[in-house]
């Protein structure tokens, strides 16, 4: 199986480096393709598996565009991305190989980086870490799930690795995209193929102020949860039933998404009245979708207990309802509970959570509220991930 190594490069200072890690690889069938860009110029490498290409003028200078066009001139079955200026420990491509070996299914392989001691990340977002050196810790990848993928911060980390024949078929990296690319990437491809962690230190991350993170940061922090937006309901449907877990629609006689089984009072699959336990057996649901329905239940309480017993553990709860902060909460006469960002604080924070006294604990992926309409409505969007059994999803958790 041949491997491409693939890495654009717009300051080839670091590709020395670079290329004495892949001389140690215990797997020798591989190529590496190097776009060359930005005036940047081929080092002293007389290698006949090493390719240099330059990127064709007018290429703009966006991550997404160079990854594309050096990908185009792999030849490999597996693509293995490697930045200019970090390394790959002696057994990284054999342990890939062995990876993808495992099942055509596995379209996406990934491994623990390994950082300077002083990169520590807070073991409070779940971070978990292991010895390497003096200089050295590996930082542990989380498991791949969708709220792990939807999040750069949280994502699979290098190395990163995937099937040439899932990467087309997902359309490749946008090549608009100056930043997050790769956070993209892996939310198509999270829908089409598995994903494999390997449990191991196999790439070694250099910080040096000159990294993509570094120089563009704030553009990162502006985009991630547009792209989290994007894809997070269906990379939480592709999970859920992966896991034989239903996707249901609460209210849903209305505009319901496809593929959801819709409870509603009539015309709809499931015929009930929300305000009663829910007809659902304990954690047996994936994801609850409830747009439009919580201010129509009495009882916010009961409505949250039941959400929570029926949602399995790292469940997803997508919850849009009108805000107290418009005039939608008010102006309907048939809603009968009101609710705000505030209102989800009893199950997301232990400081509002001891006041009620349930069992309920969700982490809140995301909370905000929209902005007025022209009939000054807002609604309050929630994303909020059952923490049932222990389960322990990747960043802060307030309860």
């Amino acid at each position: 199986m041949l491997v491409s190594v693939f890495t654009p490069s717009h300051n080839p200072i670091y590709l020395i480096r670079a290329y004495e890690s892949l001389l140690s690889q215990t797997y020798k069938n591989f190529e590496w393709v190097i776009l060359l860009n930005n005036g940047a110029e081929a080092p002293p490498i007389c290698d006949d598996r090493v390719k240099f290409y330059t990127a064709p003028v007018g290429t703009p200078p966006y991550v997404g565009a160079l990854k594309s066009i050096a990908v185009e001139h792999c030849c490999g079955e597996i693509l293995l991305e490697l930045d200019h200026d970090d390394t790959l420990e002696p057994t990284a491509i054999e342990k890939v190989v062995d990876a993808f070996n495992e099942s055509d299914e596995i379209g996406f392989v990934y491994s623990n980086t390994i950082h300077k001691k002083e990169d520590h990340f807070s073991e409070e977002f779940g971070w978990k870490y292991r010895p390497y050196d003096k200089e050295w810790e590996e930082h542990i990848s989380f498991p791949p799930t969708a709220e792990s993928v939807s999040r750069i911060w949280f994502a699979p980390n290098h190395l990163r690795a995937f099937r040439r024949n899932y990467y087309y078929q997902v359309g490749g990296y946008n090549k608009e995209m100056r930043v997050l690319d790769d956070l993209d990437l892996m939310c198509k491809l999270f829908q089409i193929c598995k994903f494999k962690h390997i449990d191991e230190g196999l790439y070694k991350y250099f910080i040096h102020g000159d990294n993509t993170y570094i120089l563009h940061n704030s553009e990162i922090q502006c985009n991630v949860y547009r792209i989290y937006d994007e894809y997070i309901e269906s990379l939480a449907e592709t999970q859920a039933r992966r896991n034989g877990l239903r996707l249901i629609e609460l209210g849903g006689r209305f505009s319901a998404k496809q593929g959801y089984e819709t409870v509603d009072l009539l015309d709809a699959d499931i015929i009930t009245d929300l305000n009663n336990d829910f007809p659902f057996d304990d954690s047996s649901v994936g994801v609850i979708r409830a747009y439009d329905i919580f201010e129509h239940l009495r009882d916010p309480i009961h409505t949250m207990k039941e959400v929570y017993r029926v949602l399995a553990p790292g469940g997803i709860l997508f919850c849009q309802v009108p805000s107290t902060d418009g005039r939608g909460a008010f102006q309907d006469p048939t809603h009968v509970s009101f609710w705000n960002e505030n209102s989800f604080l009893y199950y997301t924070d232990r400081n509002k959570a001891k006041y009620i006294d349930t069992p309920v604990r969700f982490q809140a992926l995301r909370i905000y509220t929209t902005e007025k309409d022209a009939e000054h409505v807002c609604w309050t969007i929630a994303h909020l991930i059952s923490l049932k059994n222990g389960y322990r999803p990747c960043g802060l958790i307030n309860i």
